[in-house]
C-alpha cells in the first residue's frame, strides 16, 4: 500500500533532527566559540560537566566557564542542582571562595561563569609532589577552614569537600569551589538527591552521609579531615577495590594512623586528623573555627610565620617540581 500524502515530507523531518543532535553534541574544544565565550584551553572534566579557561568577548576578561555535559540536560535533577550549584555560590562573597558571575544557556548548553584561578588543585599537588608538607597542608586547611565557616554561617553545607574541590592560585590564594552538592540546611528545596543514592565523592564521605542520616557542619570537618590525611600521606585514609569497599571502611572507622604511613607527620598534627576523622560526630571539632583554631596552633608551635607563607612554600615547591 502506498504512503499517504498526508504524510509530511521525509527531508524537512531529517534536516530537524540533524540539527538538534548538532545542538545536543556540537564539540566543546579549545578555539571554538562558545556564546560570548572563546574557549581557551579545557581545565578539567567531569561526570557532570566540563571547565574552560576562556575570554569573554566583551573585555577581554579570563574566566572560568562550567559546562553542563549535553546529554544531562534532559535530567530535570541534575540540571536543577547544576542550577543550584550557581545561585548558592553566587550568595557567597568571600576571600577564599570561588565567584561565580553568571548562570546561563547558549543552545541548550547550561553554563556557569566563574572567577579563573591560575594555580592547581590540592589533586595536582599530590600527583606531581606525592606529599606535602604539613605546614602547608596546615596553612591551606586553615584558609579552608575560613570558606567552610562563612559558608556555614549562612547555613549552607558543603557536602563535597574533596582534594578536586581545593584551589591553589600561583599568587597563594586558595580557593574552595564546586557547591554542586551543596545544601541549605532545613530547606527541604535544596535536597537534591538522586534516589537511593548517596550524595559526594565516597572517598571523602562522612559516615552519616553514607548511612543516610542528618548531616551538619561536622560534616564538612570530616571531610577536610580526610583532605589532610591525604595531602600529608599521599593516599585517601579510606581506599578499597569499589565504592562499596570504601564506604565500609569510612563506616567502621578502618584507616591507618598517619605516621604509620609517614613518619615526617608530627604527632599533634596527627592528633588534629584523627579528631576530624572521629566516627562519633560528638567528638569532632565543633566548627570550622575550632578546627582552623587547632590548625594555627600547630603552625605557631611548628614556627611557621603565617599561613601564607606556608602556602608561598607549597606554590614554590611545585613550580620547581619536575
Amino acid at each position: 500500500m502506498p504512503f499517504s500524502k498526508k504524510h509530511p515530507p521525509v527531508q524537512p523531518i531529517r534536516d530537524l533532527v540533524k540539527s538538534l543532535a548538532h545542538t545536543a553534541e556540537q564539540p566543546l574544544v579549545p578555539g571554538t566559540s562558545f556564546g560570548v565565550y572563546e574557549l581557551q584551553r579545557q581545565i578539567a572534566s567531569g561526570g557532570t560537566a566540563a571547565i574552560f579557561e576562556a575570554l569573554r568577548a566583551p573585555d577581554n576578561k579570563k574566566v572560568a566557564l562550567k559546562i553542563l555535559h549535553a546529554h544531562l540536560a534532559a535530567d530535570p535533577t541534575f540540571l536543577a542542582r547544576f542550577e543550584q550549584e550557581a545561585k548558592i555560590a553566587a550568595s557567597l562573597s568571600h576571600p577564599n571562595i570561588v565567584s561565580v558571575y553568571e548562570y546561563g544557556v547558549v543552545d541548550g548548553r547550561h553554563f556557569i561563569v566563574m572567577e579563573y584561578i591560575d594555580g592547581f588543585s590540592l589533586d595536582d599537588a599530590i600527583v606531581k609532589l606525592k606529599t606535602v608538607p604539613c605546614a602547608a597542608a596546615a596553612a591551606i586547611a586553615a584558609k579552608a577552614c575560613g570558606a567552610l565557616g562563612f559558608a556555614h554561617a549562612c547555613n549552607i553545607l558543603h557536602r563535597d569537600v574533596k582534594p578536586g574541590n581545593i584551589i591553589v592560585g600561583r599568587t597563594g590564594e586558595v580557593k574552595v569551589t564546586d557547591f554542586g552538592f551543596s545544601r541549605v540546611l532545613d530547606n527541604p528545596n535544596t535536597r537534591l538527591t538522586v534516589h537511593n543514592r548517596v550524595v559526594g565523592t565516597p572517598m571523602y564521605m562522612s559516615p552519616e552521609q553514607i548511612e543516610g542520616g542528618s548531616v551538619t557542619f561536622s560534616t564538612d570537618v570530616f571531610s577536610l579531615g580526610t583532605v589532610l590525611y591525604f595531602l600529608v600521606t599521599g593516599v585517601p585514609p579510606f581506599a578499597g577495590s569499589g565504592a562499596l569497599a570504601i564506604m565500609k571502611k569510612i563506616i567502621d572507622g578502618d584507616y591507618a594512623q598517619p605516621r604509620k604511613i609517614n613518619r615526617k607527620v608530627p604527632r599533634k598534627f596527627q592528633e588534629i586528623i584523627v579528631q576530624c576523622l572521629e566516627r562519633d560526630r560528638s567528638l569532632r571539632y565543633e566548627s570550622m573555627a575550632e578546627l582552623k583554631s587547632a590548625l594555627d596552633g600547630f603552625l605557631m608551635d611548628a614556627r611557621v610565620e603565617s599561613t601564607e607563607k606556608g602556602i608561598g612554600a607549597l606554590v614554590n615547591l611545585f613550580n620547581n617540581a619536575s
